[in-house]
């Protein structure tokens, strides 16, 4: 009678861990994909904010007034201190999502906890701007809201920073473990 040998348990653990690996470079390639075209997008609509500011451009030039020209945003010669902040979270936004576009090209190592922790922060730092860009940008174009609509705009605003500051506490608090494990 012939019995089959069995494989000995080190090629088997070899087997094992082969497709493990398999299956997380099939997760680091996947990941890759949807990180680089979140910061594409991100990058698209912060573009599209930027060249087309809420409330529009003006259209002709005003001779009397000075400060309108034409092509430049209405709300920056209106309301010049909301403008501002509406740019900045913007600018911040776009430079977020370029910056992740730009290292995932480069090919920065996903397997790097170092590097995935920097994409993360960056991301997420590209979706807190975008969220105060939208929020500003409600508060501009309806200056003059009930109560209401500015109590949902407030309330909104104050709960996109409690979830993003849980993330970004529990990113950091991975991160620091991290580096608590390599000293």
């Amino acid at each position: 009678m012939s019995l089959l040998k069995p494989r000995p348990p080190s090629s088997m653990g070899l087997q094992i861990e082969a497709e493990e690996t398999l299956v997380e470079n099939e997760w680091l390639t996947e990941a890759r994909g949807n990180l680089l075209m979140a910061a594409t997008l991100i990058a698209t609509v912060a573009f599209r904010a930027g060249i087309n500011p809420p409330g529009g451009v003006w259209q002709e030039e005003d001779k009397e007034k000075s400060n309108i020209i034409a092509g430049t945003s209405m709300l920056a010669t209106q309301l010049a201190k909301g403008y501002s902040i509406f740019l900045v979270s913007n600018t911040i936004t776009l430079m977020a999502s370029l910056s992740i576009i730009l290292l995932m090209i480069n090919g920065i190592p996903l397997k790097n906890k170092f590097s995935l922790w920097l994409l993360t922060m960056a991301l997420c730092t590209a979706l807190m701007s975008m969220a105060v860009t939208y929020f500003v940008s409600l508060g501009l174009l309806s200056p003059n809201s009930s109560p209401y609509t500015i109590l949902i705009i407030i309330f909104s605003l104050l709960t996109w920073v409690v979830v993003w500051a849980i993330v970004l506490l529990l990113q950091g608090g991975r991160f620091l473990a991290w580096m608590v494990k390599k000293l």
